[in-house]
């Protein structure tokens, strides 16, 4: 079973906020935006309707957490820096939310990976608390650059990110349990 989004996952790491909708904008704001987007842009990415995402952002407005402006016809939003709470809130959402995005572009530029997910107890819906991320990788990559790729996104979201690196061969032709687990285990695709 392969989950290929981190909204599959949503409310199960961090039963904080008001809804799903709620997590899925404030992490599309506080962590992956890079500069303010359309409330429309905002909804697709958040996966809600036009609707749903203009009532959370006016409540998120109201609260202080989010601003807007009109550029035209188009309402961007962007996450408060200046709030006094931005720095925690960007925080926990990182920390549940961030991982695979930060793996994903960590490394993309390693060459020489032909797959990468991850895996175990991240991934597990039944894991509430999850202490660690596993990641497998498939290829023959500098395993210098995947370990420092890994722990980038180790300092950033607080928590130990595990690597192991397989050959292609020593993954197809591998049957022990660790490998039996993993392959039929759920899993967040990284490439």
């Amino acid at each position: 079973m392969k989950i290929t989004s981190y909204f599959v996952k949503v409310g199960t790491r961090l039963p904080l906020f008001r809804s799903p909708e709620q997590e899925r904008l404030l992490g599309e704001l506080f962590v992956f935006a890079d500069q303010p987007i359309s409330l429309s842009e905002l909804a697709g990415r958040a996966g809600t309707s036009l609707g749903g995402a203009h009532k959370e952002v006016e409540r998120l407005e109201s609260a202080g957490l989010v601003r807007s402006t009109t550029v035209g016809r188009n309402r961007l939003i962007e996450a408060n820096s200046s709030s006094p709470v931005y720095t925690e809130l960007r925080g926990l959402l990182l920390k549940t939310l961030g991982p695979e995005p930060l793996l994903r572009a960590g490394l993309a530029d390693v060459k020489g990976i032909e797959d990468a997910f991850i895996y175990g107890s991240w991934v597990d819906p039944s894991e509430r608390s999850p202490a660690d991320i596993d990641v497998l990788v498939v290829g023959d990559p500098d395993v210098g650059e995947v370990y420092d790729a890994a722990s980038a996104v180790e300092a950033e979201v607080g928590r130990p990110v595990n690597v192991t690196v397989r050959s292609p061969t020593e993954w197809a032709e591998a049957d022990g349990s660790f490998e039996r687990a993993v392959k039929s285990g759920p899993r967040i695709d990284l490439r």
